[in-house]
């Protein structure tokens, strides 16, 4: 095998591993370190056949990678591997329930801070006002607003 054919072959798979270290692989893993480590070899190949080719290699593979990135942008696999949908719901106000503020209540799963009670035989999800608060405690309403009941324990 020529020294120019290891250093083209070196040289696409520093890119298809760069490629895939960008856009598929999360964080900085071993398609990353395997891509730099065949650019970089197949630069230092390059320039060990001469130094002319060592640069003209270095450029190709900057441009190469450059190409890569820009049609991999443009091509529809990257709406593919990205969500497209919007949630369009909105938060439940609190209607027809009645609860206001002094009204006891217990605790039905731990508010950590949001958790569930039971105020007036009805279960509403309410937030604990200072620290976490375990299940089956008293607690008061302290807050009522269109989607929020604020409790803190009885003290």
């Amino acid at each position: 095998m020529s020294a120019l054919v290891i250093i083209g072959v070196l040289l696409v798979l520093g890119v298809i591993m760069m490629v895939i270290e960008i856009f598929l692989l999360p964080g900085f893993s071993i398609a990353g370190i395997m891509g730099i480590f065949f650019l970089l070899a197949g630069i230092v190949k390059a320039f060990m056949f001469s130094m002319e080719a060592g640069f003209l290699v270095s450029l190709i593979a900057l441009l190469s990678m450059a190409l890569a990135i820009y049609l991999f942008m443009r091509s529809k696999t990257l709406n593919r591997l990205s969500l497209q949908e919007s949630i369009d719901s909105k938060v439940d106000p609190l209607k027809n329930i009645d609860v206001k503020v002094g009204d006891r209540a217990v605790t039905l799963s731990r508010l950590a801070p949001i958790g569930k009670i039971k105020v007036n035989d009805k279960v509403v999800e309410a937030k604990s006002v200072k620290d976490f608060i375990d299940d089956g405690v008293e607690v008061v309403v302290v807050a009522v607003d269109s989607t929020n009941v604020e409790v803190e324990p009885v003290a």
